[in-house]
């Protein structure tokens, strides 16, 4: 149920939170033998952490976890929605494609 400080039921801190994330992560596209990939790539650390989307199948689902986990690893985040607008299929992306 929805109430004044929040809208389609999330709190209005979790609203702020995520459009600050979109802020400062603007997703990346890359196509690769004409299949493209939105995903979203963060962080300075030496090691590579890959976050899975999940049902929501965006990469910003990640938006709670992806800035606590910046500082120690790079963190790649793509959407897994199957057609990304305009780049079409992303199932067959080749693993290693992404760039830096």
């Amino acid at each position: 149920m929805a109430t004044e400080d929040s809208t389609r039921g999330i709190a209005a801190e979790w609203w702020e939170e995520f459009r600050e994330f979109r802020t400062t992560h603007p997703p990346k596209r890359v196509t690769v033998d004409g299949v493209g990939l939105e995903y979203i790539a963060s962080g300075g650390g030496e090691e590579d952490l890959l976050i899975l989307p999940g049902g929501a199948m965006v990469a910003e689902a990640g938006f709670t976890r992806i800035p606590a986990l910046e500082d120690r690893y790079r963190v790649i985040a793509p959407s897994s929605d199957g057609v990304t607008p305009g780049l079409g299929s992303t199932r067959s992306a080749a693993p290693g494609t992404l760039p830096g």
